[in-house]
C-alpha cells in the first residue's frame, strides 16, 4: 500500500538529530592538539583520538583495566620503533633539505659571481677596444704627418743641395730629425697597442670560457 514509505523512514532517520558530537569531537582534539603540540601531524592526533576513544568505549577512561597481555606489549614495542624509523626518516629529510637549500646558495653565489665577472671582463674589453680604436686613429695620422714630413724635408734637401743653400739643408736636416723623433713614438704607441691588444684578446678568451662553463 505504501510503496515509498520505506524511502522515507530512510531519509529521516539518515537525518542528524544535533552536532554535539562533532562539537565533543572538536573539544578533545582542542585538549590534545595544544600549542605546544602545535607541530603534531594528523596521524598522531588521529593515533591519540583512537586510544582515548577506546578507553571510553572499552574500559571506562579507567587504564588500569587494560590488559596488558603479550600481543600487547609486542605492538607498543612495534609502534615505538615504527616512531622511531619516522623519526629518522624525518630527520633524514630535513638534513636533505638543508643540504639542497645549502647547494642551492652556493650555486646563486656561483652565479652571481659569474656574472660579477663577466661584467667586469665586458667592460674591460670594451674599454680596451676603444683605446686601440683612438691610439690606431693617432697612428694613422701620425704616419700622414711623417710621411709629408719626409716628403718636406728631401724636397727641401735636394734643392738646398742643388741651390748650394745651406739654410735649406739646415731645415731638412731638422724636419728630419722631427721625423725620428716621431717614429720613436709612433714604435711606442705599436708597443702599446699590442699590449693592449693582448689583454682583450686575453679578455675574450676568459669571457668565451665563462660563457661555455655557464652554460
Amino acid at each position: 500500500m505504501f510503496p515509498n514509505l520505506e524511502h522515507i523512514v530512510k531519509a529521516a532517520l539518515a537525518l542528524s538529530h544535533g552536532n554535539a558530537d562533532v562539537e565533543r569531537g572538536f573539544s578533545c582534539s582542542g585538549r590534545i592538539l595544544t600549542p605546544e603540540r602545535a607541530n603534531m601531524c594528523q596521524r598522531t592526533l588521529d593515533a591519540h583520538l583512537t586510544v582515548k576513544s577506546a578507553l571510553k568505549n572499552m574500559y571506562e577512561n579507567k587504564i588500569h583495566l587494560v590488559p596488558l597481555t603479550p600481543e600487547l606489549m609486542k605492538l607498543a614495542r612495534t609502534a615505538y620503533i615504527r616512531y622511531k624509523t619516522y623519526c629518522e626518516e624525518q630527520k633524514q629529510k630535513e638534513e636533505i633539505k638543508k643540504l639542497e637549500k645549502k647547494r642551492n646558495e652556493e650555486l646563486d653565489r656561483e652565479k652571481k659571481e659569474l656574472k660579477r665577472k663577466y661584467e667586469e671582463t665586458k667592460t674591460i674589453i670594451e674599454e680596451g677596444e676603444t683605446t686601440l680604436k683612438k691610439i690606431r686613429e693617432e697612428e694613422k695620422t701620425k704616419r700622414e704627418t711623417i710621411d709629408r714630413l719626409i716628403k718636406n724635408a728631401n724636397a727641401m734637401l735636394k734643392g738646398g743641395i742643388k741651390e748650394k743653400d745651406m739654410v735649406s739643408v739646415n731645415m731638412a736636416k731638422s724636419l728630419l730629425e722631427t721625423v725620428v723623433k716621431e717614429r720613436k713614438e709612433e714604435e711606442q704607441q705599436i708597443q702599446e697597442e699590442e699590449k693592449i691588444q693582448k689583454i682583450v684578446d686575453k679578455k675574450k678568451k676568459t669571457l668565451i670560457t665563462n660563457f661555455f662553463k655557464k652554460t
